[in-house]
């Protein structure tokens, strides 16, 4: 899922949030971001809108209402998640993008 986790990526960089790690697999996606945004779920949804219209072919519903938002607390935590995220590439064949590997995610207009 490519088309929809580096469309995902951009909107969320557009919104000023520091991804640090994404995966879009099938049927899931997890990103680790800092926001300076008091409602992040707002700024998913916006992304998850963007992504979605991306597709050539709509299937129907792409994404699961809501989501969940989880807070890192502390760094050892932030470590985890980014190592969970990026197994998802073995686990599930997964799209992965890395902030310490990968350039950001451009678009054309």
């Amino acid at each position: 899922m490519p088309i929809v986790g580096s469309a995902f990526a951009y909107k969320m960089f557009n919104a000023d949030c520091e991804v640090r790690a994404l995966s879009c697999g099938a049927t899931h996606l997890h990103v680790l971001f800092a926001s300076a945004d008091s409602d992040a779920m707002q700024t998913l949804g916006k992304a998850k809108q963007y992504a979605s219209l991306k597709l050539e072919d709509h299937p129907g519903r792409l994404w699961a209402g809501g989501g969940k938002i989880i807070r890192i607390r502390t760094a050892e935590h932030a470590q985890r998640v980014f190592t969970y995220i990026c197994s998802h590439a073995e686990k599930e064949s997964a799209w992965i993008w890395r902030r310490d590997y990968d350039a950001p995610p451009l678009r054309r207009k």
